[in-house]
C-alpha cells in the first residue's frame, strides 16, 4: 500500500491531484509508486477520468500527452473485484493493452516517447 508520504510527493507539482482516486492510489504497492517517482513520473489524476493517472512533465507521442493510468479490478457496475491493479498507456490516440508489470509498462511508455513525434 502507498503511503500518504509518497502520495504527496507524487502530487508534488499539481497538489490538486492527490485526492482524486485515492483508494485506487492507495492500493498501489509502495515500490510501484517509488518506481514511478523514480521514472520521474507526476501525478496528473483528474476527476473525470475511472482512475489515477501519472505523466512525465515532457512525455508526449505524436503530439499528445502520455498518461500512464493505474486500473482496478472492477466489474461492469464499478464495483471493485479485488485488489489487483494493472497499468495502462493511453493518450487520445493510443491504448496499449493492460500490463499486470509496472516495469514493462514504463519500459513501453519509454519505447513509446523515443518514436517519431509527427
Amino acid at each position: 500500500m502507498t503511503t500518504e508520504k509518497t502520495l504527496k510527493v507524487m502530487a508534488k507539482d499539481y497538489p490538486e491531484c492527490l485526492p482524486v482516486h485515492l483508494d485506487i492510489k492507495r492500493l498501489m504497492p509502495e515500490e510501484d509508486a517509488r518506481s514511478l517517482l523514480d521514472a520521474g513520473f507526476k501525478d496528473c489524476s483528474w476527476g473525470n477520468d475511472e482512475c489515477p493517472s501519472y505523466f512525465k512533465e515532457h512525455g508526449t507521442h505524436k503530439m499528445d500527452t502520455l498518461t500512464l493510468m493505474v486500473v482496478d479490478n472492477v466489474d461492469e457496475d464499478y464495483n471493485r473485484i479485488d485488489d489487483t491493479l494493472t497499468y495502462v498507456i493511453c493518450n487520445p490516440s493510443i491504448e496499449h493493452d493492460n500490463f499486470t508489470s509496472l516495469s514493462d509498462a514504463i519500459k513501453c511508455y519509454e519505447k513509446l516517447l523515443t518514436e517519431e513525434t509527427v
